[in-house]
């Protein structure tokens, strides 16, 4: 969905919305929430705000999965 959406504001808020989705995985699903993250990361390069949020919550998952599983998802 972050890759259909045209307008940056909509965008901002598509990839909030799964930094959100992404702490809330993070206690049930370690990897989702770094698969998640990683997309959101990878598509806020249009603000730095959005991806300065994703690079620390994927830093703290980071802390919390070996480097295989973080690797790996």
């Amino acid at each position: 969905m972050a890759w259909r959406v045209q307008d940056r504001t909509h965008l901002l808020v598509v990839l909030d919305a799964l930094i959100g989705l992404a702490t809330l995985a993070a206690d049930t699903d370690l990897q989702r929430a770094v698969e998640l993250l990683t997309l959101a990361h990878r598509s806020a390069s249009i603000d730095r705000r959005t991806e300065t949020k994703a690079e620390r919550a994927l830093a703290e998952l980071d802390s919390h999965l070996s480097p295989d599983c973080f690797a790996e998802a």
